[in-house]
């Protein structure tokens, strides 16, 4: 499957309150190293997201019917690796990775510049580089294993996504 964008129904409504909520998160350090130079994170944080609770309050049914009708998986799951937001300003970038320990992305566009990078994908196989229109308000949803990247910001504006991960889970009955 490749990455799929979808539209959240609440983005105008609860935007301004997520980033309230974010910019009175605790917050690590800016993440700068070989990869990495992100603004504001919240990614090494592991206590309780006011922020994310909201989201999910307000997006959870949505979510479970992209991972049921979407990814076509009607079995257990759970968020894996804990929600996290990030903040690009100009000049900020985070390079090639994947995320292991988990199925499956999800990277909503709280905030997204019109001339904003969109997160680029690199392909198995091939290595061909791509990517999607993202516009603010997007939840874009990918599979966990697909190297990916967000460019550098070239945009005066700020860009703000929350992520997060979910994996399955499986019973032994």
């Amino acid at each position: 499957m490749k990455p799929v964008i979808f539209k959240l129904p609440n983005h105008s409504a609860d935007k301004n309150y997520l980033l309230s909520t974010i910019s009175e998160s605790k917050t690590s350090t800016p993440r700068i190293s070989k990869i990495e130079n992100i603004d504001n994170t919240d990614f090494s944080i592991k206590e309780d997201k006011k922020y994310f609770n909201y989201f999910w309050d307000k997006n959870s049914a949505f979510i479970a019917n992209i991972i049921r009708y979407s990814i076509n998986y009607d079995g257990l799951w759970a968020l894996s690796d804990g929600p996290w937001f990030q903040q690009y300003v100009s000049g900020n970038n985070h390079d090639w990775h994947f995320h292991k320990n988990s199925f499956w992305n999800f990277v909503y566009f709280l905030e997204m510049p019109d001339d904003g990078p969109s997160t680029e994908f690199k392909e198995p196989f091939t290595g061909n580089i791509f990517s999607l229109k993202i516009e603010e308000g997007d939840l874009l949803v990918f599979p966990s294993q697909y190297i990916h990247r967000s460019p550098f910001n070239t945009s005066k504006e700020r860009k703000t996504i929350i992520a997060f991960n979910i994996t399955y889970e499986y019973s032994n009955e």
